[in-house]
């Protein structure tokens, strides 16, 4: 239930599409309201950030911004390390001694 209620507003077959439908009206801005290009994110996007901390890590805008605070803490190396040892974990196996260097 918990899970349900929070995430309703953010789902757009209970809560409807905002702008508006781009499959209804041919109006594309939809598609680009919450993609990276945008300066400003939406208020529901930010929202979505406070449901957990994997939220913001994996919207790339919510990282951008929580690198900024840690830049301004003097700690923006923790979230540097993550992001290595991410790229580490997912990337190509032929270059992780590459990167293992890299971290190190």
């Amino acid at each position: 239930m918990k899970y349900s209620e929070q995430y309703l507003h953010h789902d757009p077959i209970m809560s409807g599409c905002l702008p508006s439908n781009p499959w209804i009206s041919d109006d594309t801005s939809h598609w680009t309201i919450n993609t990276d290009m945008v300066g400003t994110p939406t208020r529901l996007r930010v929202e979505r950030w406070s449901f957990s901390f994997m939220e913001l890590l994996n919207d790339s805008m919510g990282r951008r911004e929580f690198m900024i605070y840690l830049e301004k803490e003097f700690s923006a190396e923790n979230l540097c390390f993550w992001e290595a040892c991410e790229d580490l974990r997912h990337g190509e196996s032929s270059k992780i001694i590459l990167k293992v260097e890299e971290v190190y």
